[in-house]
């Protein structure tokens, strides 16, 4: 159990690929960017909205507000406890399972609520969102989605193995110097050799 690693390898990954996801809905260039021969990053451009599609007016901006804040307050530090190993990314592996199917999905419900209800009230004029691919919704939208699934499932996979695998790190660092684990299944062959 001390050596099965495979779960906490593939919360580590998952928290990286959501460090990733992070900076890229930072910085990614806006889709307007193509038409303004402008670079606007999303950090600074969806700040410069005014009116009704401001930050705290409009789902859309607050959608990837929300994304920030959630996504870094949960995944940043899952991913030092994972760097530093024990109870500590039990703890926060923990808090991003059941923390972070709740909480991750927030900001799919706003962009959700900013293409099926802000768009055809407000700036629609009536008429539905049109699905554009490289749109700043569908990005949102399909990326916050898809994170949020797989790393729910890997989360919910990986947990009593991480969970194993820390508790039998800890109980192996507690035994005396020369002791060895009799009940670990790669210590079979030396507990054979004793048992003669």
């Amino acid at each position: 159990m001390a050596n099965d690693t495979t779960g906490s390898l593939a919360v580590g990954v998952m928290s990286i690929l959501w460090i990733f996801w992070i900076a890229f809905s930072l910085f990614i260039p806006w889709p307007n960017s193509e038409y303004t021969n402008e670079y606007d990053p999303p950090i600074l451009f969806l700040w410069t909205l005014e009116c009704t599609l401001s930050m705290f007016e409009s789902w859309f901006p607050f959608s990837y507000l929300m994304a920030w804040i959630i996504n870094a307050t949960l995944f940043i530090p899952e991913l030092l406890a994972w760097m530093a190993g024990g109870p500590g990314f039990i703890f926060w592996m923990q808090i991003c399972t059941w923390g972070g199917v709740v909480l991750t999905a927030f900001p799919v419900f706003c962009i959700a609520m900013f293409i099926w209800v802000e768009w055809p009230s407000k700036l629609g004029s009536g008429t539905q969102w049109s699905y554009i691919f490289w749109s700043g919704e569908f990005i949102m939208l399909s990326f916050q989605l898809t994170f949020w699934f797989v790393s729910f499932l890997i989360h919910i996979l990986s947990l009593q193995s991480v969970i194993n695998m820390v508790y039998s790190r800890m109980a192996l660092e507690l035994m005396p110097d020369g002791d060895m684990c009799v009940c670990d299944p790669c210590d079979f062959a030396a507990y054979a050799s004793r048992a003669r």
